[in-house]
Parts: structure tokens; C-alpha cells; sequence
């Protein structure tokens, strides 16, 4: 088991992997057959140097956008660094959230900028206060960047916190980014594009649509905000893979299956983890998530104070099951976990029985934990 230093996309791919998997946030893969991809469409070469223009066309139809406003990206995590490659220079100052996705603060990072962060906090539902993000807003402050749905813990940002936090983003000439790679697990979101030319969504269809494989992710942005992240791209990858885009245009034409697919899978996994969460009251409190697939309980103090890496390691060793330990959400980087140490991430998106089996030894793990803090 690696140590807590470690970054969270190389624990995932190298260290995450067990029988029962309960890290995995998107819905349950799609097969290849099942999304029904002529071959007739491919072509392994073709005029997508800033995206392909079908794929282009289709992600600004679906979100009421024009194709000025789309930027196509390799994934939501490479738009959002897009944005930032756009927007930041070195020593700019980015306000994130705080518990907090650590690959969209290590891309500001990695980019020069200074990170500060205002908490969402356990006692109040995770919810944003916009009086919190003013705040700690600087006159450096060149970015507020958010997610949505909530990750870790899956929580609803509604359109009037966004326009409060834009307001007091606007005081200082921040723009607003919202990872909204959770967000279409609630009908009919807008995406926060449409809040004004200082906010920018990114997205994907990894999360919700169990189609990471493709890569395909885009920014929603102002003309003049997209055409800068366009240029990023000839500093990163050049192009995309045309055959991705041309199966990603597939993936859209059939919408509405996709979206019912994961309708139905969530309406049976739901009451699985509902379940999991009452029967396990004693040991773990948690803020229900609005929607998805994941969500961040914390281990009750009365029960254990032990830190949820402990609850992981066991997981892995004994029952063969792989959770997110919290302290990967911790945030500003390098300090001590706080809170997130006490708290685990659960994802509940894969196929029911899976889901079913890992939270049962979720169960089984935690009675040993806190048994062993009753005798202790």
C-alpha cells in the first residue's frame, strides 16, 4: 500500500485495483456491442486538428451552445487544464473548494499558480457559501474553480449559488470553472456556461455515460476563452484521435439510450447503498448525495478515531475490496488530512451486484474496526 503522498490518479491505476471495486466513480462500462458503432464510419485520418466538426456540432446542440464556444478535449481532467493553460499565468492565484479533487488542483499547480481554498464544510450538507468564497477572494484571486455534482461527496451546486459566486468572482476579475463531469446525473442541468461570459463548464462522457474508454471530453466557454484553450491543445497533444471523436458522435446520437441505461442502473443501485448507509449508522454518518455515484461518509468519532486509511487497508487485505481512503481530498496540498482523514469515498456505479458485495464487506470491515475501538 503506497503511502499517503502519493498523488490519487497513480494510486488508481496502480495501487486501486481488488475483486470488489468501489473506487471506479462513472456508471458501469459500456460494451462495444452495445452502442452498435458501424465500421463503415471509421477513418483513421481526418480534419479534426481543433476536434472533429460532427462531434463539434453535436456537443454545442445538446448544450444550446454555438461550435465557437466548444473546445474538444481528451477528458474532463485535460479540459480543465486546457482552461487553466488559457487563463493562468505563473503566481495567479486559483480558489478551489476544499474537501477537493486533487487532479484539478494539481493541474493549477503544476501550471505556477498559488492555490487557496474555502471549505464546504460536513455540518452544512457540503453546500457552498458564497460569504465563504468572498471571503477568501484576493485581488490575485484569477480563477474559483468547482465541481459538479460535488466529488467526493456528490452534492447539487444549484444556479443561484453559481450566480452569487459569480458575482463575487466578478469583483475581482476571477472567472468560475465547474467540473460538471458528474452533473447530468441530475435532469436537466444547465451547465454553468450559461450563467455568463466569466463562467466555463467542462465535461465529459466518462462519468455519467460509462464511456471513459473514448476519451471524449469538451470546454463550454466564451468565443474568446475557447479559442485561447484551442491553442493550449498544440502545446499538449496536437490533435485528437479521429477515431474516438467518430465513435463519440455515435455516442450522442444515442442519448437518450445512454441516458436511460444509467437511468436504471442508478434506480437499482441507490436503494443498495441507501441500505448500507442506515444499517451502518453506528459506525459511519454521512451527507447523502444529491445524485451519481459516489459519496464521503466519515467514521463517527464515538465509534473509532482511526484514520479511514486504516478502514481501506483492511478492506484491501481482508475482504478483497477497494475503496477511496479521504486524505486524497484533503486540501491545501501538504497539510495535514484534518477531517477528510476520517472520511472515505464510495462508489456505487458499477453493476448491482458488485455494488452489493463490496458494501457487504464494507459492513464486515467496519464491525471489525470499531469493535476493535470498543475494545480498546
Amino acid at each position: 500500500m503506497p503511502t499517503s503522498d502519493a498523488t490519487y490518479l497513480h494510486w488508481v491505476k496502480r495501487f486501486s485495483t481488488a475483486r470488489w471495486n468501489l473506487v471506479n466513480s462513472g456508471i458501469l462500462a459500456v460494451k462495444w456491442a452495445e452502442l452498435g458503432v458501424d465500421p463503415a464510419l471509421f477513418e483513421i485520418t481526418g480534419d479534426n486538428g481543433y476536434g472533429w466538426g460532427p462531434l463539434v456540432e453535436r456537443i454545442a446542440a445538446r448544450y444550446s451552445a454555438k461550435p465557437e464556444n466548444v473546445v474538444i478535449a481528451q477528458g474532463a481532467s485535460l479540459a480543465n487544464f486546457l482552461v487553466m493553460g488559457a487563463l493562468l499565468k505563473p503566481g495567479d492565484q486559483v480558489l478551489m473548494e476544499s474537501p477537493c479533487y486533487e487532479p484539478l488542483y494539481r493541474a493549477a499547480q503544476f501550471l505556477g499558480a498559488e492555490l487557496r481554498f474555502f471549505d464546504r464544510r460536513f455540518e452544512d450538507g457540503y453546500r457552498v457559501d458564497p460569504d465563504r468564497v468572498a471571503r477568501a477572494l484576493t485581488r490575485r484571486t484569477r480563477l474559483v474553480a468547482l465541481t459538479n455534482l460535488h466529488n467526493p461527496t456528490g452534492v447539487f451546486l444549484n444556479d443561484e449559488t453559481l450566480r452569487r459566486v459569480g458575482e463575487v468572482a466578478a469583483r475581482v476579475g476571477a472567472w468560475v470553472l465547474v467540473d460538471e463531469a458528474y452533473q447530468e446525473f441530475i435532469p436537466n442541468a444547465r451547465p454553468a456556461f450559461h450563467l455568463g461570459d466569466r463562467f466555463i463548464s467542462t465535461n465529459s462522457l466518462t462519468k455519467v455515460y460509462g464511456l471513459g474508454g473514448l476519451r471524449c471530453g469538451w470546454v463550454l466557454a466564451s468565443a474568446e476563452v475557447a479559442e485561447h484553450a484551442r491553442r493550449v491543445t498544440n502545446c499538449v497533444h496536437g490533435e485528437g484521435v479521429l477515431l474516438g471523436e467518430i465513435v463519440s458522435c455515435v455516442a450522442f446520437d444515442r442519448m437518450d439510450w445512454l441516458a436511460e441505461r444509467t437511468r436504471l442502473l442508478m434506480a437499482a443501485n441507490r436503494p443498495v447503498l441507501d441500505s448500507f448507509l442506515q444499517e451502518n449508522r453506528g459506525c459511519l454518518e454521512c451527507v447523502p448525495p444529491d445524485a451519481g455515484t459516489i459519496c464521503f461518509p466519515r467514521l463517527r468519532h464515538g465509534s473509532t478515531h482511526r484514520d479511514a486509511s486504516e478502514l481501506a487497508l483492511l478492506l484491501r487485505q481482508k475482504y478483497e475490496t477497494s475503496v477511496v481512503a479521504g486524505h486524497f481530498f484533503a486540501a491545501p496540498p501538504g497539510s495535514p488530512a484534518g477531517d477528510c482523514a476520517h472520511h472515505l469515498r464510495l462508489s456505487f456505479g458499477s453493476n448491482t451486484d458488485t455494488v452489493r458485495e463490496g458494501l457487504a464487506r464494507v459492513s464486515l470491515a467496519l464491525t471489525d474496526l470499531c469493535h476493535g475501538a470498543a475494545g480498546s
